[in-house]
């Protein structure tokens, strides 16, 4: 399978995990009130594992210093590489946050992809001042839901030069 992007857009570092789900179910015990508590065993349904995928079918992918992105995945040769099964998370409906979320994962993969080409990324295909000016209006775009003001495109390169250079 193949991600984009596929390395971490805050270190550059390779994806070693995905987001999955399992099938579980927990044994119940009833106390003397009513309720309810955990008791006994836990089992685990291996057969049911699921890659989750969000509302744009995006995987979550981690890497070794912990930070999280999504990404698009590519599966490949269906006999050679089936497609897992996959679990969907839905978002709240007209969630603002989430969208907020999603339009700052975009600018963080076009900052990599201006700061290294990123070769990997489908978004080297695009000339460089357009993704300026994308990465401008997602700044415009995400001003009210930020606590304080972002770097400018240009500070923000220079930074991302530093952290792909060390």
């Amino acid at each position: 399978m193949r991600f984009t992007p596929s390395r971490c857009p805050h270190c550059r570092g390779d994806a070693i995990k995905i987001d999955e789900t399992l099938a579980v179910t927990a044994d119940l015990s009833r106390d003397k009130d009513g309720s309810y508590d955990y008791g006994g065993d836990t089992e685990v349904y291996w057969d049911c594992q699921e890659v989750e995928e969000d509302d744009f079918g995006r995987v979550t992918l981690y890497c070794e210093e912990g930070h999280t992105w999504k990404a698009t995945a590519a599966w490949g040769d269906a006999e050679k590489n089936p497609r897992p099964h996959r679990k969907t998370t839905k978002a709240k409906p007209g969630s603002v946050t989430a969208l907020a979320d999603a339009l700052r994962e975009i600018r963080a993969t076009f900052l990599v992809t201006l700061a290294t080409g990123a070769p990997d990324d489908h978004y080297s295909e695009i000339p460089q001042r357009e993704l300026r000016a994308y990465v401008k209006k997602l700044d415009a775009a995400l001003a009210p839901f930020e606590p304080k003001p972002k770097a400018t495109v240009r500070e923000a390169l220079q930074q991302m030069s530093q952290q792909v250079q060390s």
